[in-house]
């Protein structure tokens, strides 16, 4: 019901050894859960384009019904739980 563009893991390292290290070490990683197919390279422009949030499915309805959902949830955290926090800290001050 979130996103539906993946939430790929990427890197930038500019030291070429720790990127290929990187690749090497997601491979392997990957193999341990019997992958199927390529392996995302984390190195690769491509894998963090992939991974951009497409911003227009939040009129969809779906979409929007979760987005509502977790700013409700946000606004009670905020509003409850957040503020008893900061009185208790208040009161218990010595």
């Amino acid at each position: 019901m979130g996103a539906e563009t993946p939430f790929l893991y990427f890197t930038d390292h500019q030291d070429p050894e720790l990127g290929r290290r990187v690749v090497e070490g997601r491979s392997r990683e990957f193999s341990a859960f019997r992958w199927q197919g390529a392996v995302p390279n984390p190195q690769e422009a491509d894998t963090f384009e992939r991974s951009k949030l497409n911003w227009s499915e939040r009129s969809a309805p779906r979409h929007a019904e979760l987005l509502a959902w977790y700013r409700k949830l946000i606004g009670i955290r905020r509003d409850k739980i957040v503020v008893r926090a900061k009185a208790r800290r208040i009161l218990l001050k010595p």
